[in-house]
């Protein structure tokens, strides 16, 4: 079992060992954010800030071998674990909004205990079959393949950080940031601990990603998916997949790449919005912006 939460504020100083750092801004309905792989909550600054002022607490969570957390780095189910703890701390259903890897155990909790989960916000999820290529298998099963693995995150994130390499992201169909986007999305990739990270959820990908096609057909929770009409590394054509899978999915493609909690904060912050109106059977609040 997942050790209770530390909530750290915006940029906290780190977290004791066997803690999750979880980036808490406001008050009222919970909205709990999780970054794909690799990643930080940073990645959701522009979504919290978005969500500022309508009566939400944005909770952005370091996952297991990221950032602050001092938890280790695991697969789907241990990520389901931890989620379930968080939302259990909540003491009432959450919207979870997910990036890429970490739809799947997002989808796993929306499963298991649909009580804890109100909503759904998928960002170019995992999930179909069709999200796990040859070259993600070779990655994940070969030595040499996570030594590329590592290595390409290493030194794609660093040319992003030199002068004119945001234009590297959209080449490679993540999407089109502007350069402090850019440093904010690849700063994670620069750190070895969550590179060794990366690699222990690409593995999770190949092996465990049956239970995550599973439990999609067994979500009834309202769901949003989002898709990048650009993004290279979840093709549209399984985004699509899933969102089929899912019975009460609602599907949204957007131009772009990969990167959709930031090149397309007001989306991701509007389909929140939406669910949570679900949630509460009312109105809602606009999104600035």
């Amino acid at each position: 079992m997942a050790p209770a939460p530390e909530t750290t504020d915006d940029g906290g100083e780190g977290a004791p060992e066997g803690s999750l750092a979880v980036h808490d801004r406001g008050q009222g309905f919970p909205v709990v954010f999780l970054h794909g792989q690799p990643g930080g909550a940073e990645v959701w600054d522009s979504v919290q800030s978005l969500l500022t002022g309508t009566g939400l607490r944005t909770l952005a969570i370091d996952r297991p071998g990221y950032g602050a957390t001092s938890l280790d780095a695991g697969g789907f189910r241990h990520n389901a674990e931890v989620l379930t703890q968080v939302l259990v701390g909540l003491g009432r259903p959450a919207v979870v909004v997910a990036h890429s890897w970490a739809a799947g155990p997002a989808l796993i909790v929306a499963r298991r205990t649909p009580e804890l989960v109100s909503g759904l916000v998928l960002c170019a999820p995992v999930g179909d079959p069709g999200s796990v290529t040859l070259l993600d298998r070779w990655l994940a099963t070969s030595w040499f393949g996570r030594f590329v693995l590592s290595s390409s995150l290493a030194v794609g994130a660093w040319l992003v950080h030199r002068p004119g390499g945001e234009h590297l992201l959209s080449a490679a169909g993540l999407g089109h940031l502007r350069p402090p986007e850019a440093r904010t999305a690849t700063r994670p990739a620069l750190d070895r601990r969550a590179r060794r990270a990366a690699v222990v959820e690409q593995l999770a990908l190949v092996e465990e990603l049956v239970e995550v096609r599973r439990a999609a057909r067994g979500v009834h929770t309202p769901t949003i998916v989002l898709g990048g009409a650009s993004d290279s590394i979840v093709r549209p054509s399984a985004v699509k997949g899933l969102a089929r899978a899912i019975p009460k999915a609602r599907l949204r493609m957007l131009e772009g790449g990969h990167l959709i909690p930031v090149e397309h904060a007001v989306a991701v912050a509007d389909a929140v919005l939406s669910l949570v109106a679900t949630a509460r059977g009312g109105r809602r609040p606009a999104v600035a912006g």
